[in-house]
């Protein structure tokens, strides 16, 4: 008999489960039909979706036709023209992202973030469209000398914050 207990007590409770087991989360079809033809008049209530006119602009393609240039738009073209040479290299010199100055092994290295530049190692700067090459002459320990084209600009290393 004690074999057969384990056997009893799950037939006796797969009966039980049967008898007092719950009741199903599908609602009867007589009224998921109702549901079904009520949901189906909504969409057809709806209408159909309008139609966009062929010249709407899509948002995630850019316009084929060139932008039209206003006055202000040639004035800082010119402006950038316009500067003169130690002023363009004075430009350029900010444009360097120093991050300090280091020396090693007697030789003063300019330090760019990972980047180590020593004097006469050359630096290409992209400024108002138009990329510019500069020489670094001199590194000191609180600034640095730039030149291009026969004239040269110190800068310190550290600016002022």
């Amino acid at each position: 008999m004690n074999i057969l207990s384990p056997a009893y007590c799950s037939l006796a409770l797969l009966l039980c489960a049967t008898a007092y087991g719950q009741k199903s989360d599908l609602a009867p079809f007589k009224q998921r039909q109702d549901i079904i033809s009520k949901a189906a008049g909504l969409i057809e209530s709806r209408g159909r979706p309008v139609v966009l006119p062929d010249d709407l602009m899509n948002p995630f393609v850019g316009r084929v036709e060139a932008p039209q240039v206003d006055a202000a738009d040639t004035s800082t073209a010119s402006v950038v023209d316009a500067l003169a040479g130690t002023e363009l290299l004075a430009r350029l010199a900010a444009q360097i992202p120093v991050s300090g100055t280091a020396s090693l092994d007697g030789e003063a290295l300019l330090l760019l973030g990972q980047k180590r530049l020593k004097a006469g190692d050359v630096v290409r700067i992209s400024f108002e469209g138009k990329s510019y090459e500069l020489t670094i002459t001199y590194i000191g320990s609180t600034s640095f000398t730039v030149s291009k084209s026969g004239l040269s600009h110190t800068r310190p290393t550290r600016l002022a914050r």
